[in-house]
This record gives C-alpha cells, sequence and structure tokens, in this order.
C-alpha cells in the first residue's frame, strides 16, 4: 500500500468566504496569473502563470473551506511545469503566495 503526499502551503485569513473568493480573484489578476478554474461548488481555484525568460509556467492550486463565518482556510498548492521540477522550487512558490495574500487580505 503507498502513501501519496500531497504537500502544500495554508493561510488562515479573518475573512468571510465570500470576500476571500472576491478578494483572491482581483489579487491573482494583480499578480499576473490567469484563471483556469474556479469551481464555486467545490471552492477549487486553479490559476496558471506563464514563464518569463528562464522562470517556467507555473500551475496554482488553492482550495478554500469556511472554518466559520468570519475564519476562511486557504490550501496552496504549487506545480511547475518543465524539464528541471523541483519540490523545493515550488514549496518556495507556495510561500511566496502565502505571504502576498497576507498582505493582501
Amino acid at each position: 500500500m503507498s502513501c501519496i503526499k500531497k504537500y502544500m502551503e495554508t493561510a488562515l485569513l479573518k475573512c468571510s468566504l465570500t470576500e476571500v473568493i472576491r478578494k483572491l480573484r482581483d489579487m491573482l489578476l494583480q499578480q499576473g496569473f490567469l484563471i483556469e478554474n474556479f469551481d464555486e461548488q467545490r471552492k477549487v481555484v486553479l490559476a496558471y502563470q506563464n514563464g518569463k525568460w528562464f522562470r517556467n509556467p507555473k500551475h496554482i492550486l488553492f482550495e478554500l473551506s469556511s472554518i466559520d463565518n468570519s475564519i476562511t482556510r486557504i490550501d496552496i498548492t504549487a506545480s511547475i511545469e518543465g524539464k528541471k521540477k523541483s519540490r523545493e522550487a515550488e514549496e518556495v512558490i507556495e510561500e511566496k503566495i502565502v505571504t502576498v495574500i497576507y498582505k493582501n487580505f
């Protein structure tokens, strides 16, 4: 039996889920991401950012969940496209996105 590990970073925000959804869309557009999929029923957002110069394109998965009416959790998972995939690089991206989220919320 194999165990699949899911790596991610988490942000906890003192905002309602509705407010987080609105601000997350705005933040992603400001950061140069394209929103590929926004499933409001499952509370999942998939965003894409094209690579520039030596940076590889990346996909970011945001999983939103409401802890109560005023606290929302966002789980962020990054995936870098390209030949040189590095989990460490993906972790750095996830951490940077969490930092940007805390600055914008």
